[in-house]
């Protein structure tokens, strides 16, 4: 402390002539009217996150919504589609049982073509035996007739005579 510190109670002029409290006041100031800016600047970006952020969230959910209606679409869809495999499924059982039949039914034929077949190319070779025979039996028919037309011929030439 100074020696006029001791007489007596400086004026607060005096005391602020002294220790330049007018500087360190408008340093303060400065210094607070800096950090509000600072704080404005802040809040004002704090305010525009959180108008974006409830737009973001916004958009997100009316997303999730028509995400969820796409989901129970499909699920839907899945089961009618496990529905329909179920009833063709069904089907293919059906028409392979038929199918077994429909072949048991073929083989059956073809075990009897194959047999007519045989019956027939059998029925073949007899007619084509038939065939011959009828041939020189009426190679012999002709030569008999032909014969026969020929003593006919001689009688009825003695006859004449």
């Amino acid at each position: 402390m100074s020696k006029q510190d001791r007489q007596g109670v400086r004026s607060p002029a005096g005391l602020e002539q002294k220790y330049r409290f007018g500087n360190v006041f408008s340093q303060q100031e400065r210094e607070n009217a800096r950090q509000k800016s600072e704080m404005n600047q802040a809040n004002l970006t704090m305010k525009q996150f959180i108008s974006f952020s409830s737009g973001a969230i916004d958009t997100l959910q009316k997303s999730v919504k028509t995400a969820e209606g796409l989901i129970a679409s499909l699920q839907k869809a899945v089961s009618s589609l496990e529905k329909r495999m179920g009833t063709a499924e069904e089907n293919i059982s059906k028409h392979s049982t038929r199918l077994t039949a429909v072949e048991q039914g073929i083989s059956g034929l073809d075990n009897r073509m194959t047999s007519a077949e045989k019956t027939i190319k059998s029925h073949g070779t007899k007619i084509t035996a038939a065939e011959q025979n009828i041939s020189k039996h009426s190679t012999q028919l002709k030569t008999l007739f032909d014969d026969l037309k020929e003593l006919a011929e001689k009688v009825a030439d003695l006859e004449k005579t």
